[in-house]
């Protein structure tokens, strides 16, 4: 918790208003270890003061979906299937989807490719104009 420096991150956007474009919390177990939901609420609380989008991380548990799901205004996390299934039970979607690509998950999966990626979101029932836009215009208008 103490890596989540307010005042540093304060600093820094006032620095750097038009580069910084948005916040990011990991939130999975071999991250947040014992602090559980502290550091989601602490970047709630940094992203309600800067107005910036919050990009949440979703991983292994804890933290449960359950306990996070009413923090959460779009779902912004790798994927993985029994997430996406049960954020879709909480009518959270995706405002963004990506591959979150590197080398290793490329080569040797689970992601292979942003198609592969769109494939999941198909199978999971979402219409295709839904997950085009997620990856495309919902995307840039983030970055702009």
């Amino acid at each position: 918790m103490s890596d989540i420096d307010i005042p540093l991150f304060d600093e820094a956007l006032a620095k750097y208003p038009d580069f910084i474009i948005g916040i990011k919390v990991r939130m999975s177990r071999s991250v947040v270890g014992d602090n559980g939901i502290k550091p989601l609420l602490k970047a709630k609380k940094m992203q309600k003061k800067s107005r910036l989008p919050l990009m949440i991380h979703v991983g292994n548990n804890p933290p449960e979906l359950d306990e996070i799901a009413d923090l959460l205004s779009h779902g912004r996390e790798s994927f993985c299937f029994a997430v996406a299934e049960r954020a879709k039970c909480f009518d959270i979607y995706p405002n963004a989807i990506s591959s979150d690509i590197y080398s290793k998950n490329r080569l040797q999966g689970p992601v292979w490719s942003l198609a592969n990626v769109m494939t999941k979101f198909i199978c999971l029932g979402y219409s295709k104009q839904r997950i085009i836009d997620s990856v495309t215009n919902n995307s840039a208008e983030i970055l702009h």
